[in-house]
C-alpha cells in the first residue's frame, strides 16, 4: 500500500532538483577550466581535449555501473556514492594542478565524470516515483536544477580562482576546491532529505498500477533493448548531439584564454551554453507528456 503517494513524490522530486543543481554547479565550475589545464599540464594545445575525453569516458562507462548498482545499493546509496566520487575527483584534480601532474589530473577528471553520471540519473529516479502520465514532467522538473547550477557555478569560479591565487596556489585549482564543496553539499542533501528510499516507492507504484491479470515481466537485456528502432535512433541522436556539444565546449575556453579573457568571463560564456541545455526542459517535458515521446 502506498501512503500519501503524491506528497512523497513531490518531496523526492524537490530533493532531486537540489541534487541536480548542486552537481551541475560543481561541473559547470570545472568545464571552462579542463581544456586550459590540459593544455598547460600537457605542454601543448593538443592536450586540451584529453581531460574532457577522460571526463566523458568516465561518465559514459559509469552509466552502466550505476544502472546495475541502483537496485542493490538503492537510489540513495547510488547517488551518495556518486557525490563522494565527485568530491574525490575534484580534490584529486586540485592537487594535480598544484603539483603540475597530468595523469592524476586525468584520473580526477574521470572521477568527476563518474560522479555526474550518477547525478544525471536522478531525473529517472524522479520519474519512477510518479505515475506514467506525469513522468516526463517529473524528469523536466529535476533537469531544471541544471539551469540553477549553470547560473550558480560560474559565480563561484572566478572568486575561487582569485582566492586560490591569494594563498599561493595555482588559480586554476580554485574552482576544483569549490566543486569538491558542492559535491559534499549534494551528498548531505541526499543523506538528510532523500527519504523514503525512492526504489521502494517506485516498486509500490508499479505494483499498484499493474493489471493483476498481467504477469510481471522480466527485465530486458541491453541487446533486446537495442534491437528496437526507437532505442537505436535515440542513441544515435544523443551521440551526434554530444559530439558537437563537447567539441565546442572544449575548444571555446582555450580560445578565450588565448585572447586573455579571465576565468570569470570564460565561465559565464559556458554558463550560457548550459542554461540553453536545461532551461527549456519544463516545456519539452510538458510537450512529451501531451504529444508523446
Amino acid at each position: 500500500m502506498v501512503i500519501n503517494n503524491a506528497a512523497t513524490a513531490r518531496k523526492i522530486t524537490r530533493t532531486l532538483l537540489a541534487v541536480q543543481g548542486l552537481g551541475q554547479a560543481a561541473v559547470v565550475a570545472l568545464i571552462p577550466i579542463m581544456a586550459i589545464v590540459g593544455a598547460k599540464l600537457g605542454g601543448r594545445s593538443q592536450w586540451a581535449g584529453v581531460p574532457a575525453m577522460f571526463y566523458q569516458l568516465g561518465q559514459a562507462f559509469a552509466a552502466f555501473g550505476w544502472g546495475y548498482a541502483m537496485d542493490p545499493l538503492g537510489r540513495r546509496g547510488m547517488l551518495m556514492l556518486g557525490a563522494l566520487a565527485g568530491t574525490a575527483g575534484a580534490l584529486t584534480s586540485a592537487a594535480a594542478i598544484n603539483s603540475a601532474a597530468l595523469w592524476p589530473f586525468l584520473l580526477g577528471s574521470a572521477l568527476v565524470g563518474i560522479a555526474i553520471s550518477a547525478v544525471q540519473l536522478s531525473r529517472f529516479v524522479a520519474a519512477e516515483v510518479h505515475q506514467a502520465s506525469q513522468r516526463a514532467r517529473a524528469i523536466s522538473t529535476v533537469v531544471v536544477g541544471g539551469t540553477l547550477g549553470a547560473i550558480f557555478g560560474p559565480l563561484i569560479a572566478g572568486p575561487m580562482s582569485r582566492a586560490a591565487a591569494g594563498v599561493g596556489l595555482d588559480e586554476l585549482s580554485g574552482p576544483y576546491g569549490a566543486s569538491a564543496g558542492l559535491f559534499v553539499a549534494a551528498a548531505i542533501v541526499i543523506f538528510l532529505f532523500l527519504r523514503p528510499e525512492p526504489r521502494e516507492l517506485g516498486r509500490a507504484i508499479a505494483g499498484a498500477t499493474r493489471d493483476p491479470a498481467e504477469p510481471a515481466g522480466r527485465a530486458r537485456s541491453i541487446a533486446e533493448i537495442y534491437s528496437e528502432r526507437p532505442a537505436q535512433v535515440a542513441t544515435a541522436a544523443m551521440a551526434c548531439g554530444q559530439l558537437v556539444m563537447v567539441m565546442l565546449m572544449v575548444i571555446t575556453p582555450l580560445h578565450m584564454r588565448g585572447h586573455n579573457h579571465s576565468i570569470s568571463t570564460i565561465s559565464f560564456v559556458i554558463s550560457g551554453h548550459v542554461v540553453g541545455m536545461y532551461a527549456f526542459s519544463v516545456i519539452s517535458g510538458q510537450l512529451a507528456d501531451r504529444w508523446g515521446r
